[in-house]
């Protein structure tokens, strides 16, 4: 895991702002500390399909000069002093592939994917995810888990003929996520119920890369805004290079 230094983007609305009478108590913004997992491993969707007993069906001929990769993200928040709170949580990413194919096919998890209202009042993020990285929101429950792979489970249906389900659990129902069909996505989480703090946010990418590629450098970096007396300030961090493994 690698730390990460946050820098308010507005430090004078922070520190002076707090120093003021306003006839309340003065209100500790408290220290986060922010790490990233520095050395992912991404998942291959090939080898995700002859785990699940399910071979991709010769149609789908990008796996003849391409692979689809899910490379994972996560972002960790852990507040150090204070009762400060997280009002929002962002990771940008960028993946750094030169002049060779990098693009982003689908990403997980994002807002049609969100089931929310369950029982436990938990969250979670399902659909069908295709063979060739794309992925569709499905109705009803997604049929028996067989893989888990940190964080993310996958399952087949009988009715999926050419993809596989797949099942996460999310932290909020309300996240942002752009960047398909280039080569740099988003994620936002804005609080819901829970706190943003004091737990792994994962997101998933699934990118199209050259066949025999072993490794993909990236780089990502992290914001976050929380509550300073009477509105949220945002705090970012500089961009961290990452290598990920493939396969």
């Amino acid at each position: 895991m690698a730390e990460l230094d946050l820098q308010a983007v507005t430090p004078n609305l922070e520190g002076p702002i707090l120093e003021k009478d306003f006839g309340e108590p003065a209100i500790d913004t408290g220290k986060f500390s922010v790490t990233i997992a520095d050395k992912p491993i991404a998942l291959s969707v090939a080898a995700l399909s002859e785990r699940l007993e399910k071979p991709i069906p010769p149609e789908v001929d990008l796996h003849k000069r391409f692979a689809v990769w899910l490379v994972p993200n996560r972002v960790s928040i852990i507040r150090r002093s204070g009762s400060s709170e997280v009002t929002s949580v962002g990771m940008e990413c960028e993946y750094l592939n030169g002049d060779k194919t990098c693009s982003i096919v689908s990403l997980l998890p994002a807002p049609q994917f969100i089931v929310w209202g369950t029982a436990d009042g938990s969250f979670h993020c399902a659909g069908n995810l295709s063979f060739a990285g794309e992925t569709l929101p499905v109705s009803g429950d997604v049929g028996a888990i067989a893989i888990n792979e940190a964080g993310i489970g996958f399952g087949t249906t009988g009715s999926a003929k050419l993809s596989a389900s797949f099942s996460l659990n999310v932290v909020t129902p309300y996240i942002s996520a752009v960047g398909i069909g280039s080569a740099r996505s988003e994620w936002r989480f804005d609080r819901h119920k829970d706190a943003l703090f004091g737990r792994d946010l994962v997101t998933w990418a699934t990118v199209v890369l050259p066949k025999r590629q072993k490794q993909l450098e990236l780089r990502m970096r992290v914001y976050l805004t929380h509550r300073t007396a009477f509105f949220p300030t945002r705090h970012e961090s500089g961009w961290q290079n990452i290598t990920c493994l493939l396969g």
